[in-house]
């Protein structure tokens, strides 16, 4: 089974992230669970290891894409599998049996395959997605894409509240003694309702995904659909949000890193805006307490325990090389050369992940590469030949950098897979 997929906004069928509270937990249903633009198959065949799927009309299906077959009488026809090829009303991939052909079915069909997650927990609008694989540690992400109380006016920046814990009982609830970032045990419903103040002079939330905002302050809302992009397999994912006018964007992510302690029962993530401020409150630039790109910010980057699996949440921070007693900025820093000379490359480095308080490197994130160039690439651009990752390509994505306008700054992750775990 192919483990990560690439989905973004401009996939034939792929959701819409609109100007309405719960267009978020929908494209996450859709992306995550469900999948999207389902086709009725015509047909099915095989010629050695190569498989055509044949279409009455046009399916939209793209190479790289992963696709789940389903209703194939021959089992190794269903499934996910990578297309290697397509026209307007075929799509081929390839197969490892050898299964009679052409296939048989009652009602075959194919659709861009989901990450694979599981919904634990559901409400209006929002939603707890958990990962099915026990090979992990399973945490709750939490999604509250509902109108905030305490009179949030709906016309408004539109964005969830979100969080990630190692229990829940229900859509509202955290089991007793579970680890949740971000969290504050005096305060314990600070994410959910801020400083409990009305309209504009209230703190609505705490850390969240923004999704359609048009500037500064969230009085300031947005209008139309928005642009998106996710990468991830079955215990996590980046998404990479245009929530503003404009090429504005912002990176989130949520799930289970790579630890280096052996058995890490705390190794949940989440990555969002830590906006601790009124609606009515603006501020320098729209990617204010959201620096995903920036070494060794701890801004909006969150661990549910620290590596002694005691106290609170803790924050992290990325470590890339340091090649100038600096800050360094993934996509956005020009120390080392693009192409890099020697090898002609783009030099990609983990992303290493240092807690806030005591220096410890707790783990990396696996799939997310810092690149250490500047604007190497354009949105959405594919990479196939980094040195010393043979036979893997990336996506690079971009998002704003400072106070630059549009979106400057960037990640490159594995579309390859399988993600280092």
């Amino acid at each position: 089974m192919t483990t990560v997929k690439y989905l973004h906004s401009a996939m034939t069928g792929a959701p819409t992230l609109g100007n309405s509270w719960g267009a978020l937990t929908d494209l996450l249903d859709a992306v995550l669970v469900n999948g999207f633009n389902l086709k009725s198959v015509a047909g099915v065949t095989r010629d050695g290891d190569t498989v055509t799927v044949n279409f009455a009309t046009a399916h939209g299906f793209v190479p790289e894409q992963i696709i789940q077959v389903a209703g194939c009488d021959q089992a190794d026809y269903n499934g996910q599998h990578r297309v290697i090829w397509t026209d307007t009303n075929s799509a081929r991939f390839k197969v490892t049996g050898t299964p009679a052909t052409p296939a048989t079915g009652a009602a075959i069909t194919c659709k861009a395959a989901p990450l694979g997650f599981e919904i634990g927990f559901t409400g209006m609008n929002k939603r707890a997605y958990r990962s099915p694989n026990l090979a992990g540690s399973r945490p709750f992400i939490r999604i509250n894409d509902s109108l905030p109380p305490n009179a949030y006016d709906t016309s408004w920046a539109k964005f969830a509240r979100v969080s990630i814990a190692s229990g829940m009982t229900d859509i509202d609830t955290y089991a007793p003694g579970a680890a949740i970032a971000p969290y504050d045990p005096n305060v314990p419903d600070q994410n959910e309702l801020g400083n409990k103040v009305g309209g504009s002079g209230g703190v609505h939330g705490w850390w969240k995904w923004r999704y359609n905002w048009l500037g500064s302050g969230e009085t300031q809302g947005g209008s139309g659909n928005r642009s998106w992009d996710l990468v991830g397999d079955d215990r996590g994912f980046f998404i990479r949000i245009n929530h503003a006018w404009g090429d504005y964007s912002t990176f989130y992510a949520a799930g289970e890193f790579t630890s280096f302690k052996a058995g890490d029962p705390f190794n949940g993530f989440i990555i969002a805006h830590d906006w601790w401020h009124t609606a009515g409150s603006s501020h320098s630039y729209m990617n204010d307490f959201a620096r995903p790109n920036y070494s060794l910010d701890f801004q909006g980057k969150g661990i549910m325990r620290n590596w002694t699996g005691i106290g609170n949440y803790t924050k992290f921070g990325f470590c890339p090389l340091n090649v100038n007693n600096g800050y360094q900025y993934s996509g956005a820093s020009g120390d080392i050369p693009f192409p890099n000379g020697p090898d002609a490359s783009l030099v990609l480095h983990p992303c290493y992940m240092k807690e806030e308080f005591g220096s410890n490197l707790r783990g990396f994130m696996p799939g997310l590469f810092w690149a250490h160039a500047y604007r190497p690439y354009t949105h959405r651009q594919i990479i196939d030949s980094v040195t010393g990752n043979a036979g893997k390509k990336f996506v690079y994505l971009t998002m704003q950098h400072g106070s630059e306008p549009g979106s400057t700054g960037g990640f490159a992750i594995d579309i390859t897979g399988p993600w280092a775990r």
